[in-house]
């Protein structure tokens, strides 16, 4: 089940409007964007604080259609007892958990899930994320980069960093708690080629055919198997075509 409620927050430049989706399923984002209904839509994780450059920029609207904006992660740790976090503590360098992600062209990607802003129409043009392998959670942020450059979107670093909170049960703490036995880990084998190929989501993604019920300002999506799709369904895959000196597409190369 799915909720999904509109709000706003005053700032200098007027009312920003802001979307708070929510629920507990592998296609929560796709279902979201489905139903945002702003010019502009941000996935993120609850995990994540936004620094301040990234909030002037929302502000002020300095955004651009058919331009996804990145940004990169900060990992850090609160210090102990800290109640009220504000820029001057995630500025801190003190803070840090360690080296600052970095965003390299073309693809920009690097914690891709913590940070994905773009306009609404372009969101559905390229029908959002993979619906097509649903087998692994994790790449699936960073696959839409993928899509987004194969359809011609530009991908941009927004100008500052996200922060995200190391906390119990992080991936970041430990991604190889599942080495040698991949396929028991609860966000999916990570071997997938996710920066390999792209896809074509059906017209039904984001569970366009789910019946909703709405209930004191919230719409909650009501199961119906009807409109979820297959774990896999291989002729939404588009492989790459093959270059010299590099893997054939679709083939898996262990890094060493």
């Amino acid at each position: 089940m799915a909720q999904h409620r509109a709000g706003g927050v005053r700032s200098a430049a007027g009312v920003l409007r802001v979307e708070l989706l929510s629920d507990g399923g592998s296609l929560r984002v796709p279902s979201g964007i489905r139903r945002a209904a702003g010019r502009f839509i941000l996935t993120s994780n609850c995990d994540v604080f936004f620094g301040r450059r990234i909030v002037e920029r929302l502000e002020h609207r300095e955004l651009e259609p058919r331009l996804l904006y990145r940004s990169p992660r900060h990992d850090i740790n609160l210090p102990a007892g800290c109640t009220t976090v504000d820029w001057d503590i995630l500025e801190n360098p003190a803070i840090l958990a360690g080296p600052a992600h970095r965003l390299k062209p073309p693809f920009m990607g690097s914690a891709t899930g913590d940070f994905v802003l773009l306009d609404r129409r372009s969101f559905h043009d390229m029908g959002a994320f993979n619906e097509v392998y649903r087998v692994a959670r994790i790449g699936i942020d960073r696959n839409l980069l993928v899509k987004a450059l194969s359809i011609g979107f530009r991908i941009e670093d927004i100008g500052g960093p996200v922060y995200h909170v190391n906390h119990e049960g992080s991936y970041r703490l430990n991604p190889t708690a599942y080495a040698g036995r991949e396929e028991e880990a609860p966000w999916g084998d990570r071997r997938w080629h996710s920066g390999g190929i792209s896809y074509v989501n059906p017209s039904s993604w984001g569970l366009a055919n789910a019946p909703v019920r709405q209930e004191r300002g919230y719409g909650y999506l009501e199961f119906d198997w009807a409109a979820v799709p297959p774990l896999v369904d291989l002729r939404g895959v588009v492989l790459p075509v093959a270059r010299r000196g590099h893997p054939t597409p679709g083939l898996y190369v262990r890094k060493r």
